[in-house]
């Protein structure tokens, strides 16, 4: 995504929350509105650092800075922290609002049926984050939710909000087994209050719930349940439960409209970070292009060596074959001419011979003995 692109629709986003908190204001009749607009505060125009995308709790963020700045919390407490979209949220509001507060969250960062089971990766992402932003007020507890108990006083948390396994029994446990645990002005939160699908039981402890103390709940983004359990919850809590349910209806539109805000830069966000993806593999993939290129390239004109070599070594073995024919053929002519000339001086020697033979039945003493040599015939005949 472009960076106009991302600009626009964050741009979209503001006017969207502007346009729904101008419904809301002009829907309310005098007397609400005057209540509205006196309990406005910064809070609830925060804007997330840490933006989840696809988170349930993004629509609710606006809210989470309102209520610190309103209720100033000595110790808020989560159970269920996760990724930690809505704990990191408060810790943010409690830092940006100057409020005196400790911030615990409590999870064993293992997943449930709900939350699915995730890896160690989540943990040491949320711990390290912490550590980057919020360890001087911020502590965070792996255990399960009845072992963290002891490590906090009766009567102590001021906010407490439960967000972990969404079954009826859990819930209903986490709540009596932490209601000693809030203060007078103890207020508690409740996720999911409208999710019935599975067996989310959320919806139907708030019902219960509900009914025994002050509270309010705000419809969007799966719904948020507001318990105020102790008898001096911050008069803007006690006043929007005691308002008239149309009254409640204006100002959940009011908080849905800011939450559309912080959702639609979640997306933007998100957006951004998967172009930043995209470019970044195509980087990747026009930098193995590149070596892939070289590689050829080195290999073809390795390629080329190989066949010069291959040519000259041919040359070299037709020039050596050339050489081997002529000398095999002055070979043959020398071992001719040789056996000729033994056939020669044969010849020459058998002449000589002849003639020298020749000479002696021409000479005088091969005559006067010729007798002789026939009486010696004739002698050996008798024999």
């Amino acid at each position: 995504m472009s960076g106009c692109e991302a600009t626009a629709l964050e741009t979209n986003a503001e006017e969207r929350a502007r346009a729904g908190l101008k419904r809301g204001a002009d829907t309310l009749d005098a007397r609400g509105e005057a209540d509205v607009l006196r309990r406005l505060n910064g809070g609830m125009f925060m804007v997330p650092r840490r933006l989840i995308a696809a988170n349930a709790w993004l629509g609710h963020i606006p809210f989470a800075g309102w209520l610190v700045e309103v209720a100033r919390p000595r110790i808020l407490v989560e159970l269920g922290v996760h990724r930690g979209a809505s704990y990191f949220a408060f810790c943010q509001a409690v830092q940006e609002s100057g409020v005196r507060a400790f911030c615990y969250g409590v999870d064993t960062w293992r997943g449930d049926k709900h939350a699915g089971e995730y890896g160690e990766d989540v943990y040491q992402d949320v711990v390290a984050y912490n550590a980057r932003h919020y360890v001087d007020f911020s502590a965070l507890l792996r255990c399960d939710f009845d072992e963290a108990l002891a490590q906090f006083e009766d009567g102590t948390i001021d906010v407490l909000h439960i967000d972990g396994l969404h079954t009826y029994d859990a819930v209903r446990h986490d709540f009596l087994a932490w209601k000693r645990k809030l203060s007078p002005r103890g207020v508690v939160l409740f996720h999911d209050t409208v999710c019935r699908h599975l067996d989310f039981g959320v919806w139907r402890f708030w019902r219960e719930i509900s009914a025994e103390y002050p509270s309010f709940e705000f419809r969007h983004s799966y719904g948020l349940g507001v318990l105020l359990v102790g008898e001096e919850p911050a008069s803007a809590l006690a006043e929007i439960a005691a308002c008239t349910e149309e009254r409640r209806i204006h100002l959940d539109r009011l908080f849905a409209a800011l939450g559309a805000r912080i959702v639609a830069l979640a997306e933007v966000a998100q957006r951004e970070a998967e172009a930043a993806a995209a470019a970044r593999r195509f980087e990747d993939a026009e930098e193995g292009r590149r070596l892939a290129q070289a590689r050829c390239e080195a290999l073809e004109a390795s390629l080329q060596e190989r066949t010069r070599r291959i040519a000259a070594l041919q040359a070299e073995m037709a020039a050596a074959g050339e050489a081997a024919s002529a000398a095999s053929a002055a070979v043959a002519v020398a071992e001719r001419e040789a056996a000729l000339a033994l056939v020669q001086e044969r010849d020459a020697a058998l002449a000589m011979c002849e003639r020298a033979l020749a000479d002696v039945h021409r000479s005088h003493s091969w005559r006067i003995t010729a007798p002789l040599r026939a009486a010696s015939r004739w002698l050996r005949g008798l024999t």
